[in-house]
């Protein structure tokens, strides 16, 4: 008897075990399908699956896919969905691709039992990020209309001693491999400006924003002690100005401090940008195709009786704003070869 009990003991387990396999699990079955994608990266690409099974069955699903950008295997949310009366139905959805490369994906039923589909592989090719928009021109530095003529009588004319420039930066770049070339420095030996440029967005934002400050110092034994009448800071631009650069130019200010051991340095921030003073305002003399001329008077009467330190000139653009949210550029190049005339 006890015998026979065990025996009628393990038919009722076995028998449970089989009432609780669903049926509809046993003949479920999945295929999938994706395209190969090629644009700007972050992009999204479309996955395609069906489920095959007992009509009105109802299922849970996801896709999981490969991305060669972050080097992950990414798993998207779960979704419900019936099987329909002709035995199956059509799901799909949209995963993120943030690189190039080989890729995969998968989909896979959760519910009411774990079915697997095919392994579909597709390649990611991600095309260059566009380049910013052509510089705004509504910006115009302030031109000396009613200005007397350039200078009058004896005058001297001093060739700078030294001149370099900075670059201050705010850069920012997640997961994205398609960055943007903006090379280092300026185009030549002096330049101001900037440059904007923000694209994609949570992990995958790229956000990079600079600008330049330049800097010429003249020989303070030359200035010291003369009489000066006017001077003007002459600035030739490095190649014809036809596109009208200039509206890059901000202004010209004393500069506050020794700025030549940190000259030709780009990883300053924004916080850096402390040596020059622009709370007065020259005018522009001349603002030609060739050169920018700037009435600098009262900066040099300063360094010439003693009421100022000589640390040069200090060139801004007229934007400063590393915090910007746009894509733009406006950044002109200096030539190498400015002076300074003094009026006595």
């Amino acid at each position: 008897m006890k015998t026979a009990g065990k025996w009628l003991l393990a038919l009722a387990v076995l028998a449970l075990m089989v009432v609780a396999l669903p049926k509809a699990a046993l003949a479920l079955s999945a295929t999938a399908s994706a395209p190969n994608y090629s644009g700007a990266c972050p992009g999204k690409v479309t996955f395609s699956g069906t489920i095959t099974g007992t009509p009105n069955t109802n299922v849970t699903y996801a896709f999981f896919y490969y991305d060669p950008g972050s080097g992950k295997t990414i798993t998207l949310a779960t979704h419900p969905a019936t099987v329909g009366g002709g035995g199956s139905v059509n799901v799909s959805d949209t995963g993120s691709v943030t690189g190039s490369g080989a890729a995969w994906m998968q989909l896979e039923v959760t519910s009411p039992g774990l079915v697997y589909s095919n392994k579909v592989n597709f390649t990611v090719a991600c095309s260059a990020p566009p380049p910013p928009p052509p510089p705004r021109s509504s910006l115009t530095p302030v031109r000396c209309t009613a200005c007397t003529p350039l200078l009058t009588g004896q005058s001297i004319t001093l060739a700078p001693s030294q001149a370099g420039w900075q670059r201050y930066q705010y850069v920012w770049v997640g997961l994205s491999t398609s960055l943007p070339e903006f090379g280092t420095g300026c185009p030549g030996m002096l330049c101001v400006g900037w440059i904007h440029y923000k694209q994609g967005d949570s992990a995958w934002l790229v956000h990079e924003n600079f600008f330049w400050r330049s800097f010429v110092l003249f020989d303070q034994t030359k200035i010291s002690g003369l009489p000066v009448k006017k001077a003007i800071l002459d600035m030739p631009f490095a190649s014809a100005n036809e596109e009208n650069w200039h509206v890059c130019v901000g202004g010209v200010g004393r500069a506050t401090r020794d700025w030549r051991g940190q000259s030709g340095q780009d990883q300053l921030t924004q916080n850096d940008a402390t040596n020059g003073d622009f709370s007065a305002h020259w005018f522009a003399s001349s603002i030609t195709s060739s050169d920018i001329q700037y009435d600098v008077t009262p900066i040099v009467q300063a360094w010439a009786n003693g009421g100022a330190p000589n640390f040069g000139f200090a060139l801004r653009g007229v934007t400063e704003d590393n915090g910007s949210d746009g894509n733009d550029v406006c950044v002109l190049d200096f030539a190498t070869n400015p002076v300074l005339h003094i009026q006595t």
